[in-house]
Order: structure tokens, then C-alpha cells, then sequence
């Protein structure tokens, strides 16, 4: 073989293994474009079957809320045929808050003609309007308290009681609640009858004694303790009566040493009577008057003396109660921390205006029983089923 062609033959085999070569790489490179193509047909494929569902839960969506709109149209209007836009809507709302303004004012103005011409009280008028708070009198002005939400309300209603020919009070409401009548009295009273008291359906008694001045009286000095001259008379004679008895005290304390001592000297004082005492032992809250010496007192001192005065008591073995009017129990006391203690509350009349828990009530401070000569405040027990 010549030279010649052992070049073209060699020339030959190296074009055959090119070739070769090429097509290998060929190949891999088709394979390559054939499996893009597959993922990006898939991901497109998903993208509209995500799209797919998207739209389907959006429209499902639109006409379930254009339903409901429906639905609310036909509650108000009645006729699906009848639609407001935006505006006219905006339009008939501030129309209606107009009217319903206009309305209550007008209510409002009814209301209070009503009371005046009735010849109802100012205090009675704003209690009707203001039913959420309690409107306390005191000192010709008027005071709004919210109602306390955490402190134990009774179940009362003013319409349950009535009084009376007599002039006793009556529970005329539906639940069953027992009433026992009872008298409030002191040396002013004078000398008392109680076999006539008791035989006038009187079954307990609650007898002062005494207090600690808050001013000058009678020549004795504002800041003194005093003993109620007719206690242990007016306690024996109710007991012995068959008369249940307790007995009121006069709180006038400037310092919580000064209801300390208070608590002592009135368990000294009780002692002889211990025994006859069915009844609690009370301490009465007053609003002071300007001139007092117990005036400018907060609420917190006033409640921390109760407290104390009430623990003393119960540590010597008495039912302690706290006696005051409105005005003491919403703008002395803190009611919150005076929980656990009966409440006795001084309420003129039959229309009860107070709304937490309470166990007895003074209802006239110029009520006639047979065996007193003068005028004596008259009061119930109450009890609940």
C-alpha cells in the first residue's frame, strides 16, 4: 500500500471517530431538551389547574356572597326588585339616625313633662332617665354613681312593695320573701310599753346606743362618747316583750384609733345586755355635714373604720351591720370591701331605690306603734325563700 493511501485511510478512521463522537453528543443533548420541555409542560399544566381552582373557589365564593347580599336585600326590602346604591343608602341612614334622635329627644322631653306635671320630685325624673346609675341627693346637689356590677345586687323590684292603711310596708312582688316589722328607737322616745308594742305585730326592736359626737350638742363637746340613756332599759324591755333586739351605734370617728376605741367602749356598754341581744349590732354611716368634725374624710378612711369597727365586733361575738342611707353606702364606703357584712339601708317609703343586697330596711322615721307616745322609725327584716 502506498503512502498515499494510507494517509486517506487513517484520514478516514479519524472522520469515523469524529463522528461517532458527534452523535453521542447529540444525542445527550436532545434527551436534555426533551425532559425541559416535559417539566416545563408540566409546570404549566399545574399552573392552569391552580388557576383552574382558584377561579372555581372565587366564584364559588362570589355567589355565595352575592346570595347572602340577596338574601338581606329581601329581609329588608322584601322585593329583590328594589336596590340602593351607596349613596342612597349613606342617605337613608343618617335619615333614620335623624328620626330615631328626634324621636328620643321628643320621649325624653314626654318624659319629664310627665314627672313635673305629676308633681314628682327632680330627683324621681332623673333616676327614670338615668336607669344605668344611681342619682344620690345630698346637700341640694345631685351626684350620678355608676352601678357596681361587682357587688351582690337584690332581686327586687320597686313595684314589690306597698304600704299599707297603717302605714306599714308590704311585699307585694312574686317571689317568696318573708317580712317581720320592727321599730327603731332612743332615750328620745321616752319611756315604752313593749307588751303593747309586741301586741301591734312589732317582732324585733333596734335600740340606739349611742355614738361619738361630730359636733357640739347639748353642752357636750364635739368628739365625746356617749351612751344612750335608755339602752339597757329599751334591750331588757324588748326582750322580755318576746321581741327580738339589736342595737344601732353612731359612728363618728376621725382616725382608725378613734373607731378602735369606738368598738371598745360600745362592747363595754353591751356587756350587761350581751345575752338579750338576738338581733345584729349595727353601726351607722352619716354624711357629715360640712361642719363636722369628720368632714373631708375619703371614702377609704371612712371604709377602713367600718372594717375595723365590724372585725371588733365580731371578735367579741356580735352579728355586725352596716346602716346608712344612699348617699352613706355610694359616696362613703368602698361596697366592694364590704361585702361580707348586712347592709340596713334607710330608704323613705315604699319605692326602693337601692339596688345591692340588703337584709333590713327603714322606711319611715315617723311611724305610730302602740306603746310609744311619740313617733319612732319603723323598719322590716327581710328574708328570701
Amino acid at each position: 500500500m502506498s503512502r498515499m493511501e494510507k494517509r486517506d485511510r487513517n484520514s478516514r478512521k479519524a472522520d469515523n471517530r469524529k463522528g461517532d463522537a458527534g452523535g453521542k453528543t447529540n444525542r445527550v443533548r436532545a434527551h436534555f431538551w426533551y425532559m425541559a420541555n416535559i417539566v416545563l409542560l408540566c409546570s404549566v399544566t399545574l399552573l392552569a389547574l391552580a388557576g383552574s381552582v382558584l377561579f372555581f373557589l372565587q366564584t364559588r365564593n362570589a355567589v355565595k356572597e352575592k346570595n347572602e347580599l340577596a338574601d338581606r336585600l329581601e329581609a329588608v326590602e322584601g322585593d329583590r326588585k328594589t336596590l340602593y346604591t351607596e349613596d342612597e343608602v349613606r342617605e337613608k341612614v343618617e335619615q333614620a339616625k335623624s328620626g330615631a334622635g328626634e324621636a328620643e329627644r321628643r320621649k325624653i322631653l314626654m318624659q319629664i313633662q310627665s314627672d313635673m306635671e305629676s308633681g314628682g320630685s327632680t330627683a324621681a325624673m332623673l333616676r327614670g332617665l338615668f336607669s344605668n346609675d344611681l342619682v344620690v341627693v345630698s346637700g341640694g346637689k345631685y351626684y350620678f354613681y355608676p352601678i357596681l356590677h361587682s357587688v351582690s345586687k337584690n332581686a327586687f323590684q320597686s313595684e314589690d312593695f306597698s304600704l299599707s292603711d297603717d302605714g306599714r310596708l308590704q311585699y307585694t312582688g312574686k317571689d317568696k320573701v318573708t317580712l317581720q316589722s320592727g321599730v327603731e328607737v332612743s332615750e328620745k322616745n321616752g319611756d315604752i310599753d313593749w307588751n303593747l308594742v309586741s301586741e301591734d305585730d312589732i317582732a324585733f326592736a333596734m335600740v340606739c346606743a349611742g355614738g361619738r359626737l361630730t359636733s357640739d350638742v347639748d353642752g357636750k363637746e364635739a368628739g365625746s362618747i356617749v351612751v344612750d340613756e335608755k339602752l339597757k332599759d329599751n334591750v331588757s324591755g324588748a326582750y322580755e316583750a318576746g321581741l327580738n333586739a339589736g342595737v344601732y351605734y353612731v359612728l363618728g370617728a376621725a382616725s382608725e384609733e378613734e373607731a378602735e376605741e369606738e368598738a371598745e367602749r360600745l362592747i363595754q356598754h353591751l356587756e350587761p345586755v350581751h345575752s338579750m341581744l338576738t338581733y345584729p349590732v349595727a353601726v351607722w354611716v352619716n354624711v357629715p355635714a360640712e361642719t363636722d368634725r369628720t368632714a373631708g374624710q375619703s371614702r377609704a378612711d371612712w371604709t377602713g373604720y367600718v372594717l375595723s369597727f365590724c372585725e371588733s365586733l365580731e371578735e367579741a361575738g356580735y352579728q355586725p351591720m352596716i346602716y346608712g342611707n344612699l348617699a352613706s353606702f355610694v359616696m362613703m364606703l368602698n361596697m366592694e370591701d364590704l361585702e361580707k357584712y348586712d347592709k340596713w339601708i334607710s330608704n323613705p317609703g315604699a319605692g326602693l331605690y337601692f339596688p345591692y343586697q340588703f337584709s333590713m330596711w327603714q322606711y319611715s322615721t315617723s311611724g305610730t306603734v302602740h306603746g310609744i307616745s311619740t313617733e319612732v322609725g319603723l323598719d322590716v327584716s327581710l328574708s328570701v325563700g
